[in-house]
């Protein structure tokens, strides 16, 4: 069972959910594969009924931990601790998708597929910083807890010159790029599930972005640098693997 916010204004917020169900569903490791919502239909409250297996694996598809993971969810769905008997079945309540150190390899999809669709003078990822742009909240360190904890495991690969994370509500802001990198290249991955207001109107903004068609130019050129600027992190077709590792944790 797939857990997600779901949005009963905007399609595209309950899209990377059903994808990711879809493409678990084509491998067939389960009996069922169940979406859920929050703020549409099926809700949390009624799918564990729909469900006939007598044992499911919960996966919160949300990027961070916090107030829908630790209160809404489990409220919803009437679980007190990793693994419940309800109903007469035994439920397993997973992690969220967003802080799986796996989230890593995404991340870097992500960033590969924009560079590489600048077939005409990609640049070296030595020669670029990557920025991971997050929502961020004072209110809730947890917020940024798995930004900063994938900021941690990329530069530890050595791929990019550097490796920042930025954000919509706490310091560094997303529109600090420009300073604090010196790669004339950037690159920039949103930490979003889904691509909505933040992702297409907000980040680009804070960016100087103009856009091009339904999208942005790749790179757009901004203050003299180049920047590079993808979809949401939850829209990459291996949340999928995110997914299904969440559940084998789920299980032990």
């Amino acid at each position: 069972m797939l857990a997600a916010h779901g949005s009963h204004l905007n399609p595209n917020t309950a899209a990377p959910c059903y994808a990711a169900a879809d493409a678990i569903r084509r491998r067939k490791l389960f009996a069922e594969v169940q979406e859920s919502f929050w703020k549409q239909e099926p809700s949390f409250r009624l799918v564990l009924p729909m469900i006939e297996s007598r044992e499911v694996f919960v996966v919160p598809f949300f990027i961070s931990d916090g107030y829908f993971t630790e209160t809404v969810l489990p409220r919803e769905l009437g679980v007190t601790q990793a693994t419940s008997r309800l109903g007469g079945k035994i439920v397993h309540y997973g992690q969220p998708v967003g802080t799986h150190d796996s989230m890593t390899r995404v991340i870097l999809h992500r960033a590969d597929e924009i560079v590489q669709a600048d077939g005409a003078n990609p640049p070296r990822n030595g020669s670029a910083a990557l920025f991971i742009a997050g929502h961020g909240t004072d209110k809730n360190e947890n917020s940024a807890k798995s930004i900063l904890r994938q900021v941690e495991l990329i530069r530890e690969r050595g791929r990019y010159a550097e490796v920042h994370a930025v954000f919509l509500d706490q310091e560094p802001r997303i529109e600090r790029c420009f300073e604090l990198s010196r790669c004339h290249n950037l690159i920039v991955v949103p930490f979003f599930i889904s691509d909505g207001l933040h992702t297409q109107e907000d980040i680009p903004a804070m960016l100087g972005l103009q856009k091009r068609g339904a999208g942005y130019r790749a790179p757009s050129r901004v203050r003299g640098r180049s920047v590079y600027y993808c979809g949401a992190v939850g829209t990459d077709a291996r949340m999928a693997e995110v997914v299904i590792a969440r559940a084998e944790q789920a299980a032990n």
